[in-house]
């Protein structure tokens, strides 16, 4: 992954200082993977290197993966799914509404949407004929997230025989474990320190994608180099700190909106993962960034016009592989940064070597550990979500009465 950027808005002695704000993190992470253990919220970095883990995901892939399985269906919602959706929609599911016969396909139950489960049951009583044909992953380390619990009790209602063909991963010993788990060898666990939005490489996004086809090995390579490189103390070599000092200069400066802007649709979920990891890791104390998803070239005929000669609030990086733009994109693409310098707009490139299962893997490492930079920053820590407990609380109360 190459990193480009542009230093007339921010110079480099800023840039350097920032980043030194940041070597004892740095440090702290180097300590966390020395112990390789899961001790603190950081130690997110160290799931990539678990070959425990690596082991139970395939165990439970060999006992509930067959040649017959047509549909492997994942009930879970924000950072019980978002990072799975971001790969597999990067890798194939984008290009399968054109590959009709292609199986096994991934769905995702994200939320409650009483018209989607209405076509859903209609499509499986259509398709299914064996349940050996369908597989259920429900995700929710809590075992009690509403929207989750509410989807996996319609599904069970209405196909009974799927509770067999069903993968638990949760929290060792919450509600979702003591009902689904008499039978542990069809459930998973992800080290209890690790929260959601930064699991995609424990269970939570290792084995549904494993169940499909993807190299996870390869995503684990790909996390595994970029952890190497987010531990180094070169400030101009570390991706994750230079990200990070790069976009808190323009939080500083009150560019407070942050756009990824992608120029392959097949990424778009992955900039929806990138905004959830935003949000809820930065927004807090009256502080954050309000991130944005725009696609290319689609959103060039929507948004540019607002981005070019509306408010000056905006950090832009545009990320692109290397190998996957055609001729007509990559002028496209050069034309788009000649205006954007030319109305002065700040932004950097993140340049993807191809969208293959290591670049993807090391893309998301390094977005995560940018994030904690960040957080560390903002003075704001990136782990928890403690207003997001508020709708919730209020919504079990209604539910209850």
């Amino acid at each position: 992954m190459q990193l480009l950027y542009k230093t007339a808005r921010f110079p480099e002695q800023g840039i350097k200082k920032t980043s030194e704000l940041l070597l004892p993190l740095v440090k702290h992470y180097q300590e966390i993977a020395r112990n390789n253990s899961y001790s603190t919220p950081e130690s997110f970095i160290n799931l990539p290197f678990d070959e425990k883990q690596a082991n139970e995901v395939f165990a439970v892939n060999n006992l509930m993966v067959n040649q017959h399985l047509k549909y492997v269906i994942v009930v879970g919602i924000g950072g019980s799914s978002l990072g799975t959706k971001a790969v597999y929609e990067a890798l194939q599911g984008y290009y399968l509404p054109l590959e009709l016969e292609h199986y096994p396909r991934m769905l995702f139950m994200d939320t409650i949407d009483p018209e989607f489960r209405e076509h859903l049951e209609t499509l499986l009583k259509k398709e299914i004929s064996d349940p050996e044909e369908i597989l259920i992953v429900v995700v929710s380390e809590s075992g009690t997230t509403i929207e989750t619990r509410n989807n996996l009790d319609f599904l069970l209602h209405a196909f009974p025989d799927f509770r067999d063909r069903m993968v638990t991963i949760t929290d060792f010993d919450s509600p979702l474990w003591k009902e689904y788990c008499k039978n542990p060898e069809r459930c998973l666990t992800v080290p209890q320190k690790i929260s959601g939005r930064y699991s995609v490489f424990s269970s939570v996004g290792l084995f549904p994608l494993s169940t499909v086809g993807i190299n996870i090995l390869g995503l684990m390579e790909g996390a595994m180099g970029a952890r190497k490189n987010g531990l180094s103390e070169d400030i101009w070599e570390n991706k994750a700190m230079l990200v990070a000092a790069l976009s808190y200069l323009a939080y500083s400066k009150g560019l407070t909106t942050h756009v990824n802007f992608v120029f392959h649709p097949k990424l778009e979920s992955l900039g929806k993962w990138w905004v959830q990891l935003t949000a809820e890791s930065l927004g807090k104390e009256g502080k954050g960034i309000t991130p944005l998803v725009s696609v290319g070239t689609n959103d060039l005929h929507s948004l540019v016009q607002l981005y070019l000669d509306g408010p000056n609030d905006k950090f832009y990086n545009f990320i692109r592989s290397e190998s996957d733009l055609s001729g007509e994109t990559k002028a496209i693409l050069e034309g788009v940064k000649k205006s954007f310098e030319e109305h002065k707009k700040p932004f950097i490139e993140t340049v993807l070597e191809n969208t293959s299962e290591k670049s993807l893997g090391y893309y998301i490492q390094v977005t995560l550990m940018t994030t904690v930079f960040i957080a560390k920053l903002m003075g704001v820590t990136p782990f928890g979500q403690p207003a997001v407990e508020d709708y919730k609380r209020y919504a079990r109360d209604i539910l209850t009465k």
